[in-house]
């Protein structure tokens, strides 16, 4: 690792923060997630205070990020009749009656269609004493998908629409509005028990936003659907027709969001404080334009840093969340490493603090990143290496900036995704 100013400092902050971070994606992972939230034995399934037969068909659908590990968590413990896993990377495994697409994210694919229809497929052959179990975790919306309109349509209104300063529930309005399956509209299809276990990649863990509400309701509107393709400058002439909250209760489904962004939170936050920390968590909804975001936390920051938040020392400053990005040129980066490198700017001057920025799927934007980390020595190094902060921000570079600084973080399978994090440690 390349140590900053301070060394001996330097590298307890850092092994504390990313220590912090392990400690959450564990808590996370999307296999120990089920593990510890479903009791398999003498043919049922419990969770919560619900109890569930499983002595019958049972058919397992798993669509996601994480999809590989849901899926292999429900396959080594009951009998599957039939299914279907679809995710951005190859699961390294097989199981009987249980078929493979490998997708891709965030743009769909001819096999997100495939996978699309498979799950289409198989919806004829269930029976009302059946129990169909989805399993949905971050980038199901495009990992599996079947357009109202062509794909190459499809993906042009969606590359132009996540390269624009639009909200999640924004994105997903329009990505309902244009599938056959999300807002609820695969459950018309089912009349069996339906069981939803979901690791929320969401803000606020909204079930009508996760996978873009493949097994819930949708709160969205034709009115927002309409005004965002119009403003992406699209005409599309198809009925908006979604699964509202009262056809959706009268189904016989039931959501578990088995994993989240404030479980991660919580639990670094209690990593922190077994490390004597203390700890200011300012909670798992910080959202929106990243400038705004970054000087948010930046001044909470500063003022933890110059005494004016009370606040003993070590300390640290934990969030979680997801901004936005209103991209005006094709950079490499992601929105982790922006908020690190805006974050860099306006903590310029101060010393002893170091922070990370992290997406918890592992990959940040269209770069081989996860995130990035800043400390006080940043400056000294930009200098010696005659970079230009403002240059990398205005181009959309962040990545190329942190890979030459050595202050990224590379990508790898987390085996989960819920959302981001950040973290600020101050000693």
């Amino acid at each position: 690792m390349h140590l900053p100013y301070n060394q001996q400092q330097a590298l307890e902050l850092h092994k504390i923060a990313f220590e912090s971070i392990s400690k959450g994606l564990e808590s996370v992972s999307a296999y120990n997630s089920l593990k510890s939230s479903c009791i398999i034995e003498d043919g049922c399934l419990r969770i919560e205070d619900s109890i569930y037969d499983l002595n019958r068909r049972v058919f397992l659908f798993s669509f996601g990020k994480a999809a590989c590990d849901m899926a292999k968590f429900f396959a080594e413990r009951i009998e599957i009749y039939k299914g279907v896993v679809a995710s951005n990377k190859p699961c390294g495994f097989s199981f009987f009656n249980i078929e493979f697409f490998l997708s891709s994210h965030p743009f769909p694919s001819e096999n997100s269609i495939k996978a699309a229809d498979r799950l289409i497929e198989l919806t004829k052959e269930m029976e009302s004493n059946d129990l169909v179990i989805f399993l949905i975790s971050g980038g199901a919306s495009s990992i599996v998908e079947k357009p109202i309109i062509d794909i190459n349509s499809y993906v042009d209104i969606m590359r132009k629409l996540l390269s624009k300063n639009y909200s999640i529930y924004e994105i997903n309005s329009v990505r309902k509005g244009l599938s056959l399956i999300k807002g609820g509209k695969i459950l018309r299809k089912i009349n069996s028990k339906v069981l939803a276990f979901v690791v929320s990649d969401v803000v606020g863990d909204d079930l009508s936003v996760v996978g873009s509400s493949l097994t819930y309701f949708d709160n969205s509107t034709e009115k927002e659907f309409v005004r965002i393709l119009s403003e992406l400058g699209f005409r599309i002439d198809v009925k908006y027709d979604t699964v509202d909250r009262s056809e959706f209760e009268k189904m016989d489904v039931k959501n578990y969001i088995v994993a989240s962004n404030g479980k991660m939170c919580k639990s670094m936050c209690n990593f922190l404080k077994e490390k004597n920390f203390e700890v200011m968590y300012l909670g798992s909804q910080i959202q929106g334009d990243v400038n705004c975001v970054a000087d948010f936390v930046s001044s909470v920051a500063k003022e933890m840093l110059n005494g004016s938040i009370e606040i003993k020392k070590p300390a640290a400053l934990v969030f979680g969340g997801e901004t936005t990005v209103d991209l005006k040129s094709d950079g490499v980066g992601g929105r982790n490493q922006h908020l690190a490198l805006l974050v860099a700017k306006r903590m310029k001057g101060f010393k002893d603090f170091v922070f990370v920025s992290f997406a918890t799927d592992g990959r940040d934007g269209n770069s081989s990143n996860a995130g990035a980390w800043v400390d006080g020595s940043l400056y000294k190094d930009v200098e010696r290496l005659n970079l230009d902060v403002d240059y990398y921000l205005e181009a959309f570079n962040s990545a190329i900036f942190f890979d030459k600084l050595k202050r990224s973080i590379k990508s790898f399978d987390t085996k989960t995704n819920v959302a981001d994090v950040g973290l600020f440690l101050f000693k």
